[in-house]
């Protein structure tokens, strides 16, 4: 699947509802919530189709009370880091990203997936 393929599948399943566009071309991910009528913008790394799926994973799991937040309420360090710096960002991460499985799944099975499925046939 190309970038702009999962930038218009993004953009019907979620941009009307969730208030929130799929943006490449960032140097580097980022999650900026929607503030007055600027929408939601989630960046993801140059034009890589990789980077744009895993930032959406990011968003599916995030839930509506990290949504709220600048990247998701993650202190993010760009690149490079210190050994230290590494260590505690991982571990964050790893941290949240167990304690939100559970919201995040169950906000991805309140979705519409016939209607998703329905998006997704149009790229095969």
């Amino acid at each position: 699947m190309k970038v702009r393929q999962i930038i218009a599948v993004f953009e019907r399943c979620f941009t009307e509802q969730y208030a929130t566009r799929l943006c490449g071309g960032a140097e580097e991910p980022l999650y900026l919530p929607k503030q007055g009528a600027t929408l939601a913008r989630l960046h993801f790394r140059a034009d890589y189709a990789a980077s744009a799926l895993h930032e959406v994973a990011h968003w599916c799991l995030a839930g509506t009370e990290r949504r709220r937040c600048v990247d998701f309420g993650y202190e993010y360090i760009a690149p490079p880091r210190t050994a230290v710096q590494s260590s505690l960002f991982v571990a964050e991460r790893e941290h949240a990203r167990f304690a939100r499985l559970p919201d995040g799944f169950a906000w991805i099975g309140k979705q519409e997936q016939v209607h998703l499925k329905k998006h997704l046939v149009f790229f095969d």
